[in-house]
């Protein structure tokens, strides 16, 4: 079915009217009254129309109803991509929107052969515009992605890292593959995120719903449903998970307790008598729990007494 972007129609409209070179392009395409058309907003929201009346420059169409695109995918994505000479960056800037790519943004760098000044910028943004509506337009889009550019690599790359899940392409890379990369965020993740995912899907039904008079109040994520192939695959990578996290949390108490151990060897070296209490503490706490008995040596029994007292034991017991 024909599909035609339109920055014109609103919710609520009864009708649209096609001119300029959305009326050539229905022209081409032989269209007649009655036939059933598509109209998008360009911004998500597709509308079913049908071909009312057609004149010199301009269509007449009635809106059936309208409703989300089903073509659009859940999950938006920017794509940087370096200047490029000749036409290999509107060669990419088709192909991103025909993939699904939210935004396109170019940018400068040392290694780029094409150079472009403010001015040339300005004459090259609505032509890379113009090629991703077109794009979208043909492989069936309900979103026009938006084409920017940005003042350099470090910029890029500053604004890609801000992102949910950054992606750095590298030709030479030989272990983690893009599927890898990309299921690297748990469903553990976006559990603990769901106030951040309320807020963001009522900012999106909020923006869906500007002027149909219709107030968001509240949004909440309910439940996940995760499909019944990935539950043995999580549910390894979760045990994994957890193993690794008690690893890693004995191995941390470990290091602490060495270097309080460390501490206190260095507190003990020159206090004797602290040294004795410590002895006899350990003693006791031996046989706290089990409530046994603690026989102790005699050369081991002279650090609970200090030397006066272990001599006039001593001399008791020779007059005993």
């Amino acid at each position: 079915m024909p599909r035609f972007f339109m920055n014109q129609i609103m919710p609520g409209d009864a009708s649209a009217v096609l001119t300029g070179e959305q009326a050539a392009h229905a022209r081409v395409l032989r269209l007649k009254p009655g036939e059933e058309i598509v109209l998008c907003d360009g911004q998500g929201t597709d509308y079913a129309a049908r071909v009312q009346e057609i004149t010199d420059g301009q269509i007449l169409c009635s809106i059936q109803s309208s409703g989300p695109s089903a073509s659009e995918p859940r999950v938006h994505c920017t794509v940087y991509m370096g200047f490029s000479k000749g036409d290999k960056l509107e060669h990419v800037i088709q192909k991103a929107t025909e993939l699904g790519a939210d935004r396109i943004a170019a940018f400068p760098s040392s290694r780029c052969v094409a150079k472009y000044d403010r001015k040339s910028l300005e004459k090259k943004l609505p032509r890379w515009q113009k090629i991703a509506a077109s794009a979208a337009e043909q492989s069936g889009r309900g979103r026009i992605p938006s084409v920017l550019t940005v003042n350099s690599y470090i910029e890029a790359v500053e604004r890609a890292a801000r992102s949910e899940l950054p992606l750095f392409p590298y030709e030479n890379e030989r272990t983690v593959s893009l599927r890898a990369a990309i299921g690297r965020a748990s469903l553990a993740e976006v559990a603990c995120r769901r106030d951040q995912l309320d807020a963001e899907l009522k900012e999106v039904l909020e923006a869906k719903l500007d002027g149909w008079g219709i107030d968001v109040i509240d949004v909440e994520v309910r439940d996940i449903v995760v499909p019944r192939e990935l539950q043995p695959a999580m549910a390894a990578a979760a045990v994994a998970a957890r193993e690794r996290d008690a690893r890693m949390t004995l191995a941390e108490a470990e290091a602490d307790i060495s270097d309080m151990l460390k501490d206190a060897s260095a507190s003990y070296a020159g206090d004797p008598e602290a040294m004795r209490l410590r002895t006899m503490h350990l003693a006791y706490e031996s046989v706290k729990q089990s409530g046994g008995t603690l026989v102790i040596p005699s050369a081991f029994s002279e650090g609970f007494t200090d030397p006066d007292t272990a001599e006039a034991l001593a001399k008791a017991a020779k007059q005993g």
